[in-house]
């Protein structure tokens, strides 16, 4: 089985006025071109580059999903909340037929497929779902009861992907608000027997043994100068 992951599309993103749009198809005919020899897709998160987008951005992301054109999973990225409490970027593409299985993924889960059983993680305001739950549902205690489930050996997990901070990781921005958005310890996916892959950072990472990080589409920040990003095929 041959699954290929990419994110950080940040569709409708735009920096000082100028339209990435032509950087943009190319990076994503490089997808579309490893996906033709793919039995699965996983988008990391981050399809629209905020939680209101525009109609020409639905417009690009159905085109893109349908160039693709094999089953896909897609996280909700924090770039695809809305900034109120719905609905989010993502859930008028629930409403869509695909010609291809596409699944929007917006709670810690697993999810077989294929005779497989992956797990996802995506992004969750964890005061936000207290919020919607009147104070019931904390959305970092289901992603660690799902992390926990990953220990237990009652299946065999092929990988994990996820759109969350990462603790531990080094990064300044993450390590502070994830006393609000759902956040996993670095350590502990690192100890994981399958590979964790990882959106949300936008600078490609690899660490060892098992997590990656394979970065954002396109470059959007200059401190991502000389950082190769890659789109990762995973050979199951």
């Amino acid at each position: 089985m041959k699954v290929i992951v990419w994110g950080c599309s940040h569709i409708g993103k735009t920096l000082a006025g100028y339209d990435w749009r032509k950087e943009f198809d190319v990076a994503v005919n490089e997808v579309v071109t490893r996906a033709a020899s793919a039995d699965l897709v996983v988008h990391l998160g981050d399809l629209f580059d905020c939680g209101r987008p525009r109609p020409r951005d639905y417009t690009l992301a159905l085109e893109v999903i349908e160039a693709i054109a094999k089953p896909m999973f897609i996280l909700k990225g924090n770039h695809d909340e809305n900034p109120g409490l719905e609905p989010d970027a993502l859930d008028p593409l629930m409403h869509f037929r695909f010609h291809e299985e596409v699944k929007i993924v917006t709670r810690p889960t697993m999810i077989g497929a294929m005779g497989r059983f992956f797990v996802f993680i995506p992004h969750q305001n964890d005061a936000k779902e207290r919020g919607r739950s009147g104070g019931r549902q904390s959305a970092q205690q289901a992603a660690d009861d799902v992390v926990a489930g990953c220990f237990e050996g009652r299946v065999k997990i092929s990988a994990l992907f996820t759109h969350v901070d990462l603790a531990g990781a080094g990064h300044p921005v993450e390590e502070s608000s994830h006393r609000v958005n759902v956040a996993l310890d670095l350590e502990e996916l690192q100890k994981m027997p399958f590979d964790v892959v990882a959106g949300h950072y936008h600078k490609s990472a690899h660490h060892a043994p098992n997590v990656y990080v394979p970065g954002s589409l396109l470059p959007f920040d200059f401190g991502e100068v000389g950082n190769q990003k890659f789109i990762l095929t995973m050979d199951l």
